[in-house]
């Protein structure tokens, strides 16, 4: 006696995700023989398959163009192209889009924003990049500067005194950690260095530290060894000038004396 004479329920509707899949067409093909549909003509057994599916089996049929001929014959042969993304693996850590030098006026307010600062990050996600921005913990407590999220993978460096002294301490190092939203996520740790510098009213600068000035009149270290190094040759020449012309007036003065006694 076949299983057909009772009322037999589909599975549910396939929820398309790949793990699923072996265990949903195990129970399709227990309904498929327990409900009489095997010993039906192979364009019934299709489309019963295509129903129990669900409604998002409609539309990916509709995506691959296929005829009604193909659809119903399980034996046809049906070749599609496939398109297949390579993603990125998130196996970089955002740092600082360009290094960062900036500087605080001694007459600065709390809660003015110094710095606008931004992150790139080599690694190509499929929803865009999407970063995080804080102080790390070592300057989180102190009361020197503050960091605000943009939220539009910028952050501004803000004040958090009302002045600031270049005699008690002309530079500061502030510690930045930048994540993404990545999986795995990364982070990475980028140090901002600002100057004290005095200003105008106005916030311009008038005068920094010699570091600072030497800095933004874009002399690199190289420059500054090479200008040494001509001061000290001009130095050295000048006492040998110096220590020749007087050997020179020194000898001038004796012969002068040999040839007056000679006389």
């Amino acid at each position: 006696m076949r299983m057909n004479q009772f009322q037999v329920t589909p599975p549910e509707k396939f929820s398309f995700k790949n793990e699923d899949w072996p265990k949903w067409m195990k129970r399709f093909e227990r309904f498929r023989v327990a409900s009489g549909l095997d010993t039906q003509a192979d364009e019934n057994q299709v489309n019963a398959l295509i129903y129990t599916m669900g409604e998002e089996t409609e539309d990916i049929l509709v995506s691959l163009h296929l005829t009604a001929e193909q659809a119903n014959n399980p034996q046809q042969i049906i070749r599609v192209p496939v398109y297949i993304r390579v993603l990125d693996v998130n196996d970089n850590a955002p740092t600082f889009a360009t290094n960062y030098e900036t500087f605080v006026c001694e007459n600065a307010k709390a809660n003015q924003r110094i710095q606008t600062i931004s992150a790139t990050d080599p690694d190509d996600p499929l929803a865009g990049h999407r970063f995080f921005f804080g102080l790390a913990q070592e300057a989180a407590g102190k009361a020197n500067f503050s960091l605000c999220d943009n939220k539009d993978n910028t952050a501004g460096i803000l004040t958090r005194r009302n002045s600031y002294s270049s005699l008690q301490k002309s530079v500061y190092h502030v510690p930045v950690v930048i994540s993404d939203e990545e999986f795995p996520m990364q982070s990475s740790t980028n140090t901002l260095t600002i100057r004290v510098c005095t200003c105008d009213r106005e916030g311009n600068m008038k005068l920094c530290n010699a570091e600072a000035l030497t800095a933004r009149a874009g002399l690199s270290t190289g420059a500054l060894v090479a200008i040494l190094l001509c001061v000290i040759i001009l130095l050295s020449l000048t006492r040998l000038i110096s220590s020749g012309t007087n050997s020179l007036f020194h000898k001038m003065l004796v012969e002068e004396h040999l040839t007056f006694e000679w006389n």
